[in-house]
């Protein structure tokens, strides 16, 4: 595995450059109705999400893709934009993404990226980032079994939209960062918690999908009545299996749009707080399906190679489900893990695709019209005439290689790429043995949210 990046904008970030740019405060909040007027216009909360998958095709280089008469279909990444044709190589369920003869899409949202598998190639775009494994965990998170005192008021500062209170300047008998962690921990034996854990020690980031199924409050009037936005709380937790803290390398929250307007946060920004690795997620809004948000979080070094877990928790107690204005449900949609390198995949043939998720239930079917690896033959051989001329040097070249066949040998004996899931990684052979590839073909989760 090679493990590098072809310009600066993707070059790799260690946690100690993350932490000195970032910032210390509340976790963003989302809404869209910061007004307090209920009455007024709001907008609902909704979500849209792309999915990008990477198939590895076979070991390379190959030629290329083709139409159904077996013509080659030349691939320009200066140009795609102009360049359809090669879409009629690529079918999702079936489906053709592009019609030469009628010359529509069948698919609004869709790219695709393609690597032909040479010795030296370009890493995909920066769109798909890192090496990455997807967990579906979609699990309802269900409320906290107490209300006497209320778990969510011990956690935030009421107002108009709820504020976490995850500071020490937020409490007057809490002066410390270890009791301000140990006063999130003993609020968690009265909540149901959902946990994940993290065994492989090359993962940097984690990016938790939470799902917010229903979010509304009926507002009765003398005349009439309506749906208004309510409020929905989740305790988010990530930190080594051991219970070892270290206060000094807190993990890094990424703030991602939409964010409340009062909050002055910038996207992309990274800010940490005094509780340890806790993270109070405040949602407010009007959502009548399902709207799904990323929460992307930084890990601290692991040195030490220990399991990382993460707990997600909702706040609110068993009241909501007494109350007959009130409807909230969430759930633990999924989990990604991210291993942030850029990787090369040498000799190998890939094709990247980027989709609207939307537009289908779960993963599509990926099938594509090819002309595989090339053939190498004696350095001797003329393909237009299929003859042999003079004798042969015992070197091969490739058929469809312009280079000088004096130039091209095939001097190296290069391993098989094999597709392995990278949590199954051993770590002496992923630093050691650059002779073999791995590859994760697994979804890797965008937008606001994602699919499940």
């Amino acid at each position: 595995m090679i493990l590098k990046s072809n310009n600066e904008n993707s070059r790799y970030v260690s946690y100690e450059e993350k932490k000195e740019n970032a910032r210390k405060a509340r976790t963003p909040r989302i809404s869209k109705d910061l007004d307090s007027a209920l009455d007024d216009d709001f907008e609902v909360l909704e979500s849209a999400s792309t999915m990008k998958i990477i198939d590895l095709i076979s070991e390379g280089p190959i030629e290329g893709f083709s139409d159904k008469n077996g013509n080659t279909l030349r691939f320009f990444k200066s140009n795609r934009k102009m360049n359809f044709p090669f879409l009629q190589s690529i079918f999702l369920d079936e489906t053709k993404v592009y019609n030469p003869d009628s010359k529509t899409f069948n698919y609004k949202i869709f790219e695709l990226d393609y690597r032909e598998g040479r010795e030296v190639q370009d890493a995909l775009p920066d769109t798909y980032e890192f090496a990455s494994q997807s967990v579906s965990k979609n699990v309802r998170l269900i409320p906290a079994n107490t209300k006497t005192p209320a778990v969510k008021d011990g956690l935030i500062i009421k107002g108009a939209m709820s504020q976490p209170r995850e500071l020490l300047s937020d409490y007057d008998n809490i002066s410390s960062r270890p009791a301000l962690y140990s006063y999130f921990k003993n609020r968690e034996k009265d909540m149901f918690g959902v946990v994940h854990t993290i065994v492989n020690p090359l993962v940097e980031i984690v990016r938790i999908n939470l799902t917010v199924h229903v979010l509304s409050r009926l507002k009765t009037g003398k005349r009439s009545s309506k749906q208004v936005p309510e409020e929905l709380t989740f305790l988010i937790y990530v930190g080594n299996e051991s219970g070892e803290i270290d206060f000094d390398n807190p993990p890094l929250y990424e703030v991602s749009e939409p964010v409340a307007r009062d909050d002055v946060y910038r996207k992309g920004e990274l800010v940490f707080n005094d509780t340890g690795g806790y993270f109070v997620k405040v949602i407010k809004g009007l959502s009548t399906s399902d709207y799904i948000f990323e929460n992307t979080i930084h890990l601290p070094p692991n040195p030490n190679k220990v399991n990382r877990v993460v707990r997600v928790f909702r706040v609110e107690d068993t009241t909501v489900y007494q109350s007959d204005s009130s409807q909230t449900e969430g759930s633990f949609s999924s989990i990604t893990e991210v291993i942030p390198y850029k990787l090369y995949y040498p000799n190998c043939a890939l094709i990247g695709t980027t989709l609207d998720a939307r537009a289908f239930q779960q993963i599509p079917n990926r099938k594509f019209d090819l002309k595989l690896l090339k053939v190498k033959v004696p350095s001797n051989y003329l393909a237009d005439t299929k003859e042999y001329s003079g004798n042969w040097n015992g070197r091969f070249k490739t058929i469809a290689s312009k280079v000088d066949p004096k130039q091209e040998f095939d001097l190296i004996q290069r391993g098989k790429a094999t597709v392995k899931n990278y949590t199954s990684i051993d770590t002496d052979t992923f630093e050691d043995n650059s002779s073999r590839v791995k590859i994760s073909t697994s979804v890797k989760k965008f937008g606001s949210g994602s699919i499940h």
